[in-house]
């Protein structure tokens, strides 16, 4: 995500966002531009927007050693949490750390199986980029200009937001999003281990129904390769009881 402020500056950040298909959120990590452990790093530890995984990479962007950094404190508490007959399942999108060998084997030494969506697939079936990323994005917008209007009001010029308030943005906007969007993006990619309500008619009762009862309203699917979150980060939760799924 770029953000600019009235005097043309920009503060770059990448915003790696985990969500299950259960709905739910996983901790958010916020990569800066900066070095490991460097002086942007240590300001983002005294950061009180919630619960949050902070990086600083030299360009802002994921790369393998924070992609490993993601396993570590996101991925992990989400595995280890899985019931004991559940059998975690990532799937990735085709970003170059995402397929290296370092990474991949971080996360099965987890326990958790891992898969690639190919490349140019994601804006088709990877939930994020089809319902999430939209909306997430406008509601951090919303943020940015309301803040652009007050401080301007009020200076007469803008300067850029802290990088405290960008966190708490996307915090805030995060929470924002609801289970049910969430979940809706998932359905909406067709995944098989998603039951229809034809099949849970037919779990029911055992007859199939005469028609189907609901059709899923369409999502605009189309993406401006400008206008795109870096990395993202999507995990699927328990399906019914036997598979938990998760992608990037």
């Amino acid at each position: 995500m770029n953000v600019r402020s009235l005097d043309d500056s920009m503060t770059h950040l990448t915003c790696a966002v985990t969500v299950t298909a259960a709905g739910d959120t996983l901790t958010p990590l916020i990569i800066f531009k900066g070095t490991p452990n460097g002086r942007v790093f240590k300001e983002t530890q005294s950061f009180t927007a919630g619960n949050c995984v902070y990086a600083c990479q030299k360009r802002a962007w994921m790369d393998e050693r924070v992609c490993i950094e993601w396993v570590d404190k996101v991925i992990k508490p989400w595995a280890e949490s899985a019931p004991a007959h559940v059998v975690p399942f990532l799937l990735l999108d085709s970003y170059k750390c995402h397929l290296m060998e370092t990474v991949v084997k971080r996360i099965q030494d987890l326990g958790v199986e891992v898969d690639h969506i190919p490349g140019g697939c994601t804006g088709l079936v990877q939930p994020v980029d089809v319902g999430i990323n939209k909306p997430l994005k406008n509601l951090i917008r919303e943020k940015w200009e309301q803040w652009m209007m007050e401080v301007g009001i009020v200076e007469a010029k803008t300067k850029k937001p802290s990088r405290e308030s960008l966190a708490g943005w996307v915090v805030e906007s995060l929470e924002a999003l609801g289970d049910g969007l969430i979940q809706f993006s998932w359905r909406c990619t067709n995944y098989s281990f998603f039951p229809t309500e034809r099949d849970l008619l037919m779990h029911a009762d055992g007859e199939e129904p005469e028609g189907l009862l609901v059709d899923l309203m369409e999502i605009d699917t189309t993406h401006d390769n400008n206008d795109r979150v870096d990395a993202t980060a999507m995990d699927v939760a328990t399906t019914d009881n036997t598979v938990e799924k998760a992608t990037i």
